[in-house]
């Protein structure tokens, strides 16, 4: 089934044992790899936006990849003025980038313009989880483009803390030791091209270990999306793009085994 356009909401309720009450409830969009190098890219990816802004979650994490080379810096601007009507939520829009995002070189330009719309890129960096105590979102910058500093995101965040990760490569989970409860991540497009009923066919660096949706990795948990965009040949076929909304609850719940 070709399904390029075919935006599917993903709802998954993420079981965090060691939080507390305050945290049970609390809903959370991601959206990723936009990819947007053409104008109908740029069209997918505000409607994406705007389906996630009638979800009324509480925060939205961006987890990179806004465009894919530099020959489509032009549509850089118009895909990140597609964020704006994210600014009534909650909690706040915090980003990372991507792989694609250093490729291209256009982290600087994306990091000012997400500004502008209402959204806190977060490079190496950590800010407070809004209402919840002790909780931490901590931006981890490109893994593949060697640019992870895990020493320096982690600045003034205290040990004791519940910490959710947003880095754009799933397996990055695997080098980040054991300071984290929660990974979000991208990169891979669920595959992109798949077959029903068997694995997937093709995953990038770095994203064939947690390839898509929830698993468990060796020390947290890690929510992987298919994101919104293509990269290469504009097809996805049996892997619609995904909005992803989470809910937070305490206490166990299903987690699937990568292994």
């Amino acid at each position: 089934m070709l399904d390029s356009d075919n935006l599917k909401v993903c709802r998954t309720d993420v079981h965090l044992p060691n939080w507390d009450i305050e945290a049970d409830g609390v809903t959370v969009g991601l959206l990723s790899d936009f990819h947007a190098d053409n104008r109908r890219a740029v069209e997918r990816t505000c409607l994406a936006v705007k389906v996630m802004a009638e979800l009324q979650p509480d925060i939205v994490f961006l987890a990179g990849d806004y465009i894919s080379t530099r020959l489509s810096h032009r549509f850089l601007r118009p895909t990140v003025e597609c964020f704006k009507p994210l600014k009534g939520v909650p909690r706040g829009v915090y980003a990372i980038m991507g792989n694609h995002d250093y490729w291209s070189g256009i982290t600087g330009d994306a990091a000012s313009l997400l500004r502008v719309s209402g959204v806190v890129p977060l490079l190496n960096e950590s800010r407070a989880f809004p209402g919840l105590p002790n909780t931490y979102i901590v931006g981890l910058d490109d893994y593949l483009s060697k640019k992870m500093d895990l020493a320096k995101a982690l600045t003034g965040v205290p040990k004791n803390s519940r910490r959710i990760a947003l880095i754009h490569e799933p397996d990055a989970a695997d080098f980040i030791g054991d300071e984290f409860d929660l990974q979000l991540s991208g990169h891979t497009h669920g595959g992109q091209v798949r077959l029903p009923g068997l694995p997937i066919i093709y995953a990038p660096s770095a994203g064939r270990k947690y390839p898509e949706g929830l698993m468990k990795a060796k020390r947290h948990q890690v929510y992987t999306t298919r994101g919104i965009g293509m990269g290469g040949v504009q097809i996805r076929l049996f892997c619609p793009p995904e909005i992803t909304f989470l809910t937070l609850r305490t206490g166990e719940g299903p987690i699937n085994d990568p292994a």
